[in-house]
């Protein structure tokens, strides 16, 4: 797939990394676009607010991206470097509509495009959930110069009741987040396992990590970080990273069970608890003029390769869907004893009636014989001191 040239300028360049002690990462952080050139302007809730108190350069599948609302490892140096421009929790929002969410005007910058995954100029805008790692499975929605983007969003919820906690893990098929713990994400989720898997796999192979599995501070003195090197090893196992079933091919993951490899392979189950959102876009043509955010947006800014994107809840009211056990004990008690009382007039007073009915036949059966084998009448005093069982020679 290398050929030796090639090779030899990987091994050229990385050697140049080791001489001035910089790491591919920190190449590739300088050399992606800062949040600050992203973004021209961000109104949040209504509010004129800095690009840089909402955005942040994070790691994801694609390389460094800017990101809002990210929570997903664990130990973040951002955090702990600028905790007075990003909040530790999920921002929330208590209100629907287009001029409460978050609205941003972006620089596309189209004289700096030199390699792109979509031959057009813009940006790809992923959604998903604050702590999953924002990987290719993730909603992507396309920016184009140029053009305003009216993105609603539809939160689905699915809960999961205690009764399902208390079932063992081989019936109910699921995890809650507090129930497994992830090496570097904060919280489990079955996307973010996956990902953790494609990481072990690739530490299996190749004996090293790709920086953008590792926390956004990058350092773990426990494993090797994969350099310019290993990139020939990397892309040789990448249809097997990048696979919807990690560690299969396409020819694999058809002759296999998807699940079952899942959580034998993985350790992965789906979630028990789980937010989606569905998002619906629509756009036209960027127009400075006649505009209701012109004074916050537009003010000192000339409009040349721009884009607007608008991100809000489209509704007041989202979908919750509810995980829960279909029948329990007295679930079934309370079905088929109502098929009973209705096909037979039958209920817990008519079945004690039975059993009762029962016993004093047999009871009267057995002294009865008892008292034939004997011949004598002296078991006559057993009527006094039962009278429930009456007997007469």
């Amino acid at each position: 797939m290398f050929k030796g040239e090639e090779m030899q300028r990987f091994t050229r360049l990385q050697k140049i990394f080791d001489k001035k002690k910089i790491t591919a990462e920190e190449v590739l952080r300088k050399l992606s676009p800062s949040c600050e050139m992203m973004f021209a302007k961000c109104l949040w809730k209504g509010l004129s607010v800095k690009c840089s108190h909402l955005f942040q350069q994070t790691k994801t599948s694609e390389g460094f991206c800017c990101t809002f609302n990210s929570h997903v490892f664990k130990n973040t140096s951002i955090y702990e470097k600028t905790a007075h421009k990003y909040s530790s929790t999920p921002q929330r929002l208590s209100t629907c509509g287009s001029t409460t969410g978050l609205i941003t005007l972006i620089n596309n910058d189209v004289e700096d495009y030199y390699a792109a995954y979509v031959p057009s100029f813009g940006h790809r805008i992923r959604i998903s959930n604050p702590y999953q790692y924002s990987d290719w499975n993730a909603m992507n929605i396309l920016i184009a110069t140029r053009r305003v983007h009216i993105v609603a969003i539809t939160p689905q919820y699915t809960a999961a009741s205690e009764e399902i906690r208390e079932l063992p893990l081989s019936e109910r098929q699921c995890l809650y987040p507090d129930e497994k713990d992830l090496i570097y994400f904060k919280i489990y989720n079955f996307r973010s396992c996956l990902v953790e898997c494609r990481m072990n796999i690739t530490r299996e192979i190749c004996k090293c990590t790709p920086h953008n599995y590792l926390p956004d501070n990058g350092r773990d003195p426990s494993v090797k970080v994969c350099n310019l090197l290993d990139i020939p090893r990397l892309a040789k196992i990448n249809g097997k990273i990048r696979s919807s079933v990690p560690g299969l091919n396409g020819k694999e993951i058809l002759g296999s069970m998807s699940e079952k490899y899942y959580k034998d392979q993985c350790g992965c189950y789906p979630d028990c608890t789980l937010t989606l959102y569905q998002a619906k876009d629509s756009s036209y043509t960027l127009l400075r003029n006649n505009s209701l955010y012109s004074p916050y947006l537009y003010n000192g800014i000339g409009i040349k390769d721009h884009s607007l994107m608008k991100i809000y809840f489209g509704n007041s009211a989202g979908v919750k869907s509810r995980r829960q056990r279909t029948y329990t004990w007295y679930n079934l008690l309370a079905f088929y004893g109502g098929i009973l009382g209705i096909l037979m007039g039958c209920s817990i007073v008519c079945l004690t009636q039975i059993v009762y009915y029962v016993l004093k036949r047999i009871m009267i059966y057995i002294m009865g014989c008892k008292i034939e084998k004997n011949g004598k009448k002296g078991f006559l005093p057993y009527t006094k001191k039962y009278p429930l069982f009456p007997y007469t020679e």
